[in-house]
């Protein structure tokens, strides 16, 4: 995921792939990236959740359906930074200007990714130390 932020290879790559092989420029509303990468990310968290329903300690269940709402949340607001002008209206609203809204939009995006990695990786420790807990390894064979 860090990689991906330094490097923009979604932002890159979704263009092209939009345009070349899907053809969506016209009817998509929002960054082509979710067009071309979303349903296959979606796929992936989907068998995530098959695998660790048959794995996963039941307490931590919650925690890893909690990383994937805060994932889907920092890709619904994605979508709607990708919309034009679609932040125009709340910031004319609520009398702020549009980077006010945007900023805030992206900080939340961003917060919520780090959350959601980082809920993700709590997890995965915490079922590793719970099998650990119960795996005894001998060295004097």
């Amino acid at each position: 995921v860090s990689a991906d932020d330094a490097l923009g290879i979604h932002e890159r790559a979704g263009p092209l792939l939009r345009d070349t092989l899907l053809g969506a420029s016209e009817w998509f509303p929002s960054y082509s990236w979710q067009l071309v990468f979303g349903p296959p990310l979606a796929l992936t968290a989907l068998a995530m959740a098959a695998f660790l329903l048959r794995f996963l300690d039941r307490a931590l269940l919650p925690w890893f359906f909690g990383a994937m709402t805060l994932f889907a949340f920092a890709v619904g607001l994605d979508f709607v930074e990708g919309i034009d002008d679609a932040f125009e209206a709340l910031a004319d609203g609520i009398g702020v200007r549009t980077y006010t809204v945007s900023h805030l939009s992206k900080v939340l995006e961003e917060t919520a990714e780090l959350a959601a990695t980082t809920t993700l990786l709590g997890t995965f420790t915490a079922q590793l130390l719970r099998t650990l807990r119960t795996t005894r390894v001998d060295f004097t064979a």
